[in-house]
């Protein structure tokens, strides 16, 4: 039986385990999916290096994407432009590194049917996944990015590697945005949350996406849609699943989502 596992920081929250177990199930693989909580880096890499040999795959969380890039014998191009590993192949010993953000995050805009060019779009956070989603908003569209954080120091490091004139800090006149896009981690819980929406101007917004898929206190926005991070897991993890089985698994992604969801 094939063995893989969700590792992260905290991760009892996951929901991945019940989508690749039932994928597993649907497809007739014998194949098993658990989460694994690991409380610092040495034995992030520790139990990569001693498990290897008996799982075929990884889907990697918060905090350990850029600590599993380093570690990994080769590198997909969808995790080298920020140097992000989520989802390790175990292929004839090796660890091939793969990035499915931007895959997750591009099929959850089209299936929502989300028109991004020509708005004012926030990002909230500037870690990993914002920096994935800023990168597909300026290869897709021409709209005015603005980023919200804790810390302007880091926000201003995150918007150099860009060197777009439409990415800019927020400001704080600024009473509306089109889309705000929270990519803050799952660390943040909702008071800490609910502390950083308090020193945000914005108060409406026509589109909510959230990245995440556990439930914050959004009371202090006015919107039209929220989407949840839902749609961007079960899409990462259809991916995930392919790049583990292949041309064998024969899924047909979106039929699959419906499911899914």
């Amino acid at each position: 039986m094939k063995q893989f596992y969700v590792i992260g920081n905290p991760i009892k929250h996951s929901l991945s385990p019940k989508i690749f177990n039932y994928l597993f199930d649907h497809f007739k693989i014998a194949a098993r999916y658990d989460t694994k909580l690991i409380k610092d880096q040495n034995k992030f890499c520790d139990f990569i290096t001693q498990s290897k040999n008996n799982v075929s795959g990884y889907n990697i969380t918060s905090p350990y994407k850029e600590i599993a890039f380093k570690i990994v014998d080769e590198i997909d191009g969808s995790a080298k432009k920020n140097k992000s590993v989520n989802c390790i192949k175990v292929k004839d010993n090796k660890l091939i590194g793969y990035n499915t953000d931007e895959y997750g995050f591009s099929r959850m805009i089209y299936n929502n049917k989300i028109l991004l060019n020509n708005n004012k779009i926030l990002i909230l956070g500037y870690g990993k996944v914002a920096e994935t989603i800023v990168y597909y908003l300026i290869q897709n569209s021409n709209s005015h990015i603005y980023i919200h954080g804790r810390n302007k120091n880091k926000i201003q490091n995150f918007i150099k590697k860009f060197e777009n004139k439409n990415i800019r800090i927020l400001d704080s006149n600024c009473n509306k945005m089109d889309i705000i896009i929270n990519c803050l981690s799952t660390k943040i819980n909702s008071k800490n949350f609910a502390s950083l929406l308090s020193y945000l101007p914005v108060a409406k917004t026509d589109i909510f996406i959230d990245l995440n898929y556990v439930k914050i206190n959004l009371r202090k926005i006015l919107m039209n849609k929220y989407i949840s991070g839902i749609d961007m897991l079960i899409f990462q993890a259809i991916k995930s699943f392919d790049l583990w089985f292949g041309k064998k698994s024969k899924i047909n992604h979106l039929e699959i989502f419906k499911i899914l969801k």
